[in-house]
């Protein structure tokens, strides 16, 4: 029992030794990494974060947990911390979660070497840990555990799977979550935690390929060599600082110009795999600079690791198989000037403050140089007496009288860490890459209007603000180039958040800042199949209905937005591809339609229609009423009569309509009709149309009344927020809101109305002159704290009025 207990000490002294000794960049080092990783991607530099609803971007959205947890160092944090989360959390290995010895470890699968297949491309290398223990270090290739395609699942290790089909799915969760029936989006917010740390475990792994130990198979084991840190803990030491250079480096990312685009060897691997290795760098290949290597590739090819110093087979015949690599090799350097003692020392200033000569060995050709390239012991030259004197007995020692100092990481990490960067933030922006283009609906046979046109022109219209919108239409179409969208479903993401008043008068109370309305609806089949939509061409538009009946946009919604949903087949990307179309949509706006008949332009001023002086102007033989058979002026007013109204912009008649009253909606003079539409934001208009017929409402009915049929112009409401802390400091939105004024005792937006004659002819009077001054209330730019309270005031957005004549 005793020699039991023994061997299991001494197993677990060996896996806690061989904790953290074969990391790459160290934890420090790839926050530092894939925070500037993040900010080269969509996610900062494009509208990305608006599109997914996250809008106060990478360093204001906060995501809460739906629970407390031990497990994270705090439950709620920005986007950008959650990626650099899982950055380090890739990492983990049992030890992390509790006290017994970590025998699960991720990072064991870090490694990836190039040359070789990927089924056996990853660490398989025997170390000696602290000189006394020998120890068999495995893992699955890099590759293969970014796409949880390996023997090992990483649902099964510390951390969970965080694969990319993984991601994939928590991604399209995140998209797809609706508000809950307590109006709460934590698990929508979830998800999102679940999608931005799992991007920052994928960063790990590609950021890790930029470190000379994890694409030569060398398990590293040792945190100093000659009393110097190792790479990664010399890099971990600098990160540490502010303002390190390791920092600095990253500022000026190296992107990879891989064609990701290009059919793969196989299917079973997402693209990103020619991100780590391309299959480009081959046995007698010669290293390049060039960016359209993997990363993996590129780091084998120009630089060493610790235990792979001059391991050509050609310099070092006797070196393990499992540490041979093709290049670097001797004659890519000018370590023929050391042998031939004609390189010149440099002086180095120590950290003791002395001076200190040092001999260093550059890299000078295939593929990059590299100044600061090696360095060597004092007793190098001790050392090269005795392999001259027996080159097999003494060339491992003088080999390993080779080493890299601080220097050399310096010179090594200048290369390596913009390459980490910019392949990361490469990433990333792949698995953004799919795009959807949404626009408003319109006919693709206008030859048919008829037909097809009922639904063009606005995304949702509603005579009846007590239901609200209760359809969606719009046009569809692929975005992303060279890939096609196929086999899949889709789901339309509505966005809105509710003003806690009437949003239609001046002055409308702020929106509810903090809980965002989401919903989500399917479309309907294709009305020519019958079958749900499985994709979205590139080629042409496709248009798509949603029926929103059962839970319809209330006329409350303020800071609408649409976003489209696919899953399925992207390209060469099976089952789990994601795009998405963003449409950032204008408000429930109401269009006023006003019967201002009853009123005449006399002598440039409004008047009644049966004004006593207007009267007597317009009524010829005196007799008291308006007869037009007699030559009287007309100056009756009409009761409008509206039979259809387009917003395609064509003017509405019989065959081309969205929507047709039947029986026709009577407009009686000096009333109003309201008609609201939900369209594209402003500046883009909305075109109206209405076909109409008039009837005099004064007897006798002599006189004809005749209105104009066109197309007019109008502009949709504004009603929105928009995160502006980029300007101002602290946490605030900016409040866009669009004027409304009062025509008549009538509130509006924009206003189209129906004119009586004006006497005499050509007089002209402003819609001004009935607008009443009082309810001219200035809409303005506003800036909110995140509790609703105005600091800062801008342009207002004016009104619009429409006349006809």
């Amino acid at each position: 029992m005793n020699t039991h207990r023994k061997q299991l000490a001494l197993f677990i002294a060996v896996v806690i030794f061989c904790t953290f000794q074969v990391m790459g960049w160290w934890d420090h080092t790839h926050m530092r990494l894939t925070r500037r990783a993040a900010e080269n991607t969509q996610l900062h530099l494009g509208n990305l974060m608006l599109q997914l609803n996250l809008d106060k971007g990478l360093y204001h959205e906060t995501l809460s947990l739906p629970y407390l947890s031990w497990l994270t160092l705090a439950n709620n944090q920005t986007v950008m911390s959650w990626m650099r989360h899982g950055a380090v959390r890739e990492d983990m290995n049992d030890n992390s979660w509790f006290f017994g010895a970590p025998i699960s470890r991720r990072y064991d699968n870090h490694f990836h070497t190039p040359l070789r297949d990927y089924s056996f491309a990853g660490l398989d290398d025997w170390v000696i840990v602290k000189k006394v223990i020998f120890y068999h270090a495995t893992g699955d290739s890099s590759i293969l555990w970014s796409q949880n395609l390996g023997e090992n699942n990483q649902a099964e290790y510390p951390g969970g799977d965080n694969s990319w089909k993984q991601i994939r799915r928590v991604y399209y969760s995140a998209l797809t979550t609706p508000s809950d029936s307590n109006g709460s989006n934590k698990w929508r917010n979830f998800n999102f935690i679940a999608t931005f740390t799992g991007l920052g475990h994928q960063m790990h792994l590609i950021e890790d390929m930029a470190v000379p130990e994890h694409v030569r198979n060398d398990g590293h084991p040792d945190e100093t060599r000659n009393g110097i840190p190792t790479f990664e803990n010399w890099a971990d030491g600098l990160s540490k600082k502010d303002g390190d250079m390791i920092d600095l480096f990253g500022l000026n990312p190296i992107f990879p110009t891989i064609d990701l685009n290009d059919p793969f060897f196989s299917k079973d691997y997402v693209q990103t795999a020619k991100l780590w290795d391309s299959d480009q760098y081959l046995y007698g290949v010669t290293p390049t600079t060039n960016t359209n290597w993997g990363l993996s590739e590129y780091t084998n090819s120009n630089f060493f690791s610790e235990d792979t110093i001059f391991s050509a087979p050609e310099d070092y015949f006797s070196v393990p198989s499992r540490h041979q690599f093709p290049f670097p090799k001797v004659s890519s350097t000018n370590l023929n000037k050391l042998m031939q003692d004609i390189l010149q020392p440099q002086d180095i200033t120590a950290e003791d403050g002395f001076t200190d000569r040092v001999l260093y060995v550059s890299k000078v050709a295939d593929g990059e140089q590299i100044g600061h390239f090696l360095t060597c012991i004092y007793l190098e030259s001790e050392l090269r007496s005795l392999v001259n004197h027996n080159y097999m007995e003494y060339l491992q020692e003088y080999n390993n009288a080779f080493y890299r100092d601080e220097m050399c990481h310096e010179d090594y990490a200048e290369k390596l860490v913009p390459r980490a960067v910019g392949y990361a933030a490469a990433l990333v922006d792949y698995f953004f890459r799919g795009k959807i283009e949404i626009a408003l609906p319109s006919s693709e046979n206008p030859a048919e209007p008829s037909v097809e046109a009922k639904d063009d022109g606005v995304y949702a219209f509603t005579m009846d603000p007590e239901r609200g919108f209760e359809e969606i239409t719009l046009m569809a179409r692929n975005a992303t180039p060279g890939e096609e969208m196929t086999n899949g479903e889709m789901k339309l993401l509505i966005r809105y958040r509710e003003c806690p008043g009437d949003p239609f008068m001046p002055d409308a109370p702020a929106p509810l800042i903090d809980r965002p309305h989401f919903q989500v609806v399917e479309p309907l089949p294709d009305p020519e199949t019958g079958l749900a939509v499985a994709g979205i061409p590139a080629d042409e538009w496709i248009k798509l209905k949603f029926d929103i009946s059962s839970q319809p946009i209330p006329m409350n919604a303020v800071d609408v937005n649409f976003t489209l949903v696919f899953k399925g087949d992207l390209g060469f990307e099976t089952e789990t591809g994601v795009a998405i179309g963003f449409r950032d949509v204008s408000e429930p706006s109401p269009l006023t339609i006003f019967n201002n008949t009853d009123k005449v332009c006399f002598n440039g001023t409004y008047v009644d229609w049966d004004d006593p002086e207007l009267f007597g102007v317009a009524d010829k033989n005196g007799d008291g009423v308006i007869d037009c058979a007699d030559g009287d002026l007309n100056i009756t007013p009409s009761k409008i009569l509206v039979h259809r109204l387009s917003f395609n912009g064509r003017v509405a008649t019989d065959t081309n309509f969205n929507h047709q009253f039947s029986p026709a909606y009577e407009l009686m003079p000096g009333q109003s009709m309201e008609i609201y539409v939900i369209g594209d934001e402003p500046p883009a208009p909305c075109l109206l149309s209405l076909q109409t017929t008039s009837v005099s409402t004064v007897s006798p009915d002599t006189c004809f009344n005749w209105y104009p049929q066109g197309v007019v112009s109008m502009e949709p409401a504004v009603n929105k927020l928009e995160w502006n802390s980029e300007q101002y400091p602290g946490d605030f939105y900016t409040y866009w809101i669009s004027g409304y004024s009062n025509f008549r005792g009538t509130y509006f937006h924009s206003l189209y109305h129906y004119e009586n004659i004006d006497v005499p002819d050509g007089a002209q009077c402003s819609a001004d002159q009935l607008i009443i001054s009082e309810s001219r209330v200035d809409m303005k730019k506003k800036s909110l704290l995140m509790g609703g309270q105005a600091i800062e005031h801008g342009a207002p957005r004016n009104s619009k009025t429409h006349g006809v004549w």
